[in-house]
């Protein structure tokens, strides 16, 4: 019996976690966007960068916030789950032409990065108007999130934002 409760001893130890607890995400995305807007109003989504570490941390993005859609996956989508349908340029932006007289093929989706240097608690705001993205012609309550994947140390992995919701009369 002795034995018995002594290996069970030595096994709950050893099973605990060793070290420590799972460090937050050196990076946030923050989204804010008009809890609601008119048919063929701006629905301007505006997100920060906020670096949560204690150290600096470097990222690229388009300088001046230009074409920041560029460096996101977003999804935009009905209250009900439906996917919102893109736009031209929206299918230029995820290389999904519909065929050879597709006006996404007219698109050209480049440009130039900077990179954005990082102090502890900073941020960097970026803006994307969903508008020129998603084929916002339908009114109703809409679901917004954004993914980035950020390839260098300490932030690299995909960071994903919180999720909000914008009514569109």
């Amino acid at each position: 019996m002795r034995y018995l409760l002594l290996s069970m001893l030595f096994a709950t130890l050893f099973s605990l976690p060793t070290g420590s607890v799972a460090e937050e995400a050196p990076l946030r995305l923050e989204l804010s966007i008009p809890r609601s807007t008119y048919l063929g109003g701006k629905a301007t989504l505006q997100i920060l960068v906020r670096n949560m570490t204690s150290r600096e941390v470097d990222f690229d993005a388009p300088p001046g916030g230009m074409r920041a859609e560029a460096h996101y996956r977003l999804t935009f989508c009905h209250e009900d789950g439906r996917i919102v349908p893109l736009t031209a340029y929206g299918r230029a932006l995820n290389q999904q032409s519909l065929g050879p007289d597709d006006p996404a093929n007219n698109f050209v989706i480049g440009g130039s990065s900077m990179i954005v240097h990082l102090a502890p608690e900073e941020f960097f705001r970026e803006t994307i108007e969903l508008g020129d993205i998603f084929q916002i012609d339908e009114a109703g309550r809409y679901e917004v999130t954004i993914e980035r994947e950020f390839p260098t140390q300490p932030a690299a992995g995909t960071i994903k934002s919180n999720t909000l919701t914008m009514t569109v009369h």
